[in-house]
């Protein structure tokens, strides 16, 4: 993953609005000079992606999020990536493959998939 920072972070989140026909809105829930806490809400009231980011740990958590519990995820944790796949978002599976430059991108198009095939919205 490249040196991601909180700045290039925010605006890959904001583009997303933009990007992602399934989002309505983005809210700011924390951000301190180490972390911070995004909301990405769908069109969907329940449904929604959270993103968390621990500057000094390199932590990056994706979630998809349905009445308050994660129904997928993918995380960033000790300079790994691991999947929490839909259906069994209990689970850890390492990932393969890197998620780019742009994770939040790469994290939407793979949530925007799982929101069609599984009638969502």
């Amino acid at each position: 993953m490249q040196r991601l920072t909180q700045a290039v972070l925010r605006d890959q989140i904001l583009d997303a609005l933009n990007e992602f026909w399934f989002l309505r809105s983005v809210e700011e829930i924390e951000r301190t000079e180490i972390t911070f806490l995004f909301r990405l809400q769908t069109f969907r009231a329940g449904l929604f992606v959270q993103v968390f980011w621990g500057t000094r740990s390199r932590t990056l958590s994706l979630a998809l999020i349905e009445s308050e519990r994660r129904i997928f995820g993918i995380d960033f944790q000790r300079d790994q990536w691991h999947l929490h796949p839909f259906g069994n978002a209990e689970s850890h599976t390492p990932l393969l493959s890197e998620m780019g430059d742009n994770p939040i991108h790469s994290f939407l198009t793979q949530v925007e998939d799982i929101l069609v095939a599984n009638d969502l919205l």
